[in-house]
Order: C-alpha cells, then sequence, then structure tokens
C-alpha cells in the first residue's frame, strides 16, 4: 500500500473525513488506497492552529476540552494529544486535478481553510477515510513524491551493498611463479665412513 506522510492536524483532518483535498506542488498518476502517516513532530505553530482558527477548532474539538482559551492555546497542551511518528488511517485517492479547475468547482470553505490552493498547485481527491483506533507506529518522510514508502508496522533496515569482486589476477602474478624450496643456513655434516679394525 502506498503511503503519504503529512504534518499534524493535516494527517488526522483527512482520516476523519474533514479534508478530502490534499494539496501538493506535484500531479500524482497513482489511484487506489493511500496510507496516511503523521509526520513525528509539529511544524511550526501549527498546533496554534487547532484551537484558534475556527475550522480547525471545529472539526478536532474531540481532541481538546472546552472552553478553549488563548492561553490553553498556548500552554501546547491540548493539540499535542495528536498521534505522532505513525500511520493514523488511511483514505482511497480516486482523482487528481489543478488547483484551478477544482477551485471552479464547488470547494468549500472549510476544505480552502484546510488546503493551498493557489494557482499553479495540484488537488488529490480522497474518498472513504478510515482512522485506525491503534496508531501503527511508522518512520516516513515528509514531502515524499507518490508516497513511495510502504506500509508496515516495523520499518525495514537499510542493507550495506556487497562490495564488488576483486579484479582477477593477471598472470605474471606470484601465483605463476615457481615456488622455490627454502634454505637453510645450517652446514651439512661430513659423513666419514668407518673401517673394522685389521
Amino acid at each position: 500500500m502506498k503511503c503519504i506522510s503529512l504534518w499534524q492536524p493535516w494527517a488526522t483532518l483527512m482520516v476523519i473525513g474533514a479534508k478530502r483535498i490534499e494539496t501538493r506542488s506535484w500531479q500524482t498518476k497513482y489511484f487506489g488506497p493511500l496510507a496516511i502517516h503523521a509526520s513525528k513532530k509539529w511544524n511550526g505553530d501549527s498546533w496554534e492552529m487547532c484551537v484558534l482558527r475556527p475550522h480547525f477548532r471545529e472539526a478536532l474539538r474531540e481532541f481538546f476540552p472546552e472552553p478553549v482559551s488563548d492561553s490553553y492555546a498556548m500552554s501546547k497542551k491540548s493539540p499535542r494529544m495528536l498521534p505522532l511518528g505513525c500511520i493514523v488511517g488511511t483514505v482511497h485517492l480516486v482523482g487528481c486535478a489543478s488547483t484551478q479547475m477544482l477551485t471552479l468547482g464547488p470547494v468549500s470553505e472549510q476544505e480552502r481553510a484546510f488546503g493551498d490552493f493557489s494557482i499553479g498547485r495540484f488537488g488529490w481527491i480522497t474518498t472513504q477515510p478510515r482512522r485506525l483506533a491503534k496508531p501503527i507506529p511508522f518512520v516516513g518522510r515528509q514531502d515524499r513524491r507518490e508516497g513511495s514508502e510502504g506500509l508496515s508496522k516495523k520499518p525495514r533496515k537499510r542493507t550495506r551493498e556487497a562490495p564488488p569482486p576483486p579484479h582477477p589476477k593477471k598472470a605474471h602474478t606470484t601465483e605463476n611463479k615457481r615456488q622455490t624450496p627454502a634454505t637453510t643456513n645450517k652446514k651439512r655434516k661430513k659423513h666419514t665412513p668407518t673401517h673394522p679394525p685389521t
């Protein structure tokens, strides 16, 4: 299954169905099931918009208590309850179109608040959002094209490539040299024949 990494809170917004169009700077030719991975950390002040911006607060109110004050938002407590560094759910990718084409149709105000529909970008249209009851820890890559990370409970270990085989030895190497027996510095003892007494 293909997988794509998103910052929070957009990862959660996708799997709960509040956000149906993921806007990207490139288009995709892949259509089918797509796993949504939440990056392992927050991006800038994105946690503040969860409670300070109306559309975000309304869509994510189950993740933090009410009422919400500005001081509570600045405390960095509530939005941290969103899962990080894991697969949070799946969607079905059914289409891809330029933002110019999408804005000609009925794109809701909430959808516009959750995406970047500026000219020159593309919208990945999704359906069938499904949020996992228990997110799956997973190491992904933010902004990876085509979401080519495979869906797996454990990240695969990187293996080193085997070194290239050594070059074949040439004909004049020591392997083809004649092996000479080792000589010693010890002097040989002279053999003197013994005669019986006459």
